[in-house]
């Protein structure tokens, strides 16, 4: 006796599933975006470590102007991690989900940001009884 069934295994993709398999919503052009911003803040640390090792070369440059060049190279690498983890969430479908206690983020919070990786905190019970 043949089996002449077809498997029909629906296929969902990655960026559609959580770990308790409800779908996630990612903001319209949330992904673009990511990998846009990729591509402007690798080009923005290359000019920035130019610009340091023409100052580094340069006698006359105050610790000021380094220091300050430092500091902008920092944030533009923790702003191309941010967006490189926000990407591979995206990828593995856990974008929308708290890294730290699996809760959902805020649909709200995605759309300004699409970077968040964490739901927002809960507040604090003593201040919230302070304000009541």
């Amino acid at each position: 006796m043949s089996d002449n069934t077809t498997n029909t295994t629906a296929t969902t993709p990655a960026s559609a599933l959580r770990s308790d398999q409800a779908e996630i919503e990612i903001p319209a052009g949330a992904e673009q975006s990511l990998r846009a911003q990729v591509e402007r803040s690798q080009q923005q640390v290359l000019e920035l470590e130019s610009a340091m090792e023409g100052m580094l070369r340069d006698h006359d440059t105050i610790q000021e102007d380094l220091d300050q060049t430092r500091t902008l190279i920092g944030g533009v690498r923790a702003d191309l991690r941010q967006a490189l983890r926000a990407i591979s969430r995206i990828e593995k479908g856990t974008f929308g989900q708290c890294v730290g206690c699996g809760n959902p983020i805020s649909p709200t919070r995605l759309e300004r940001s699409p970077k968040p990786s964490a739901a927002a905190p809960a507040p604090d019970p003593i201040s919230s009884v302070w304000s009541a």
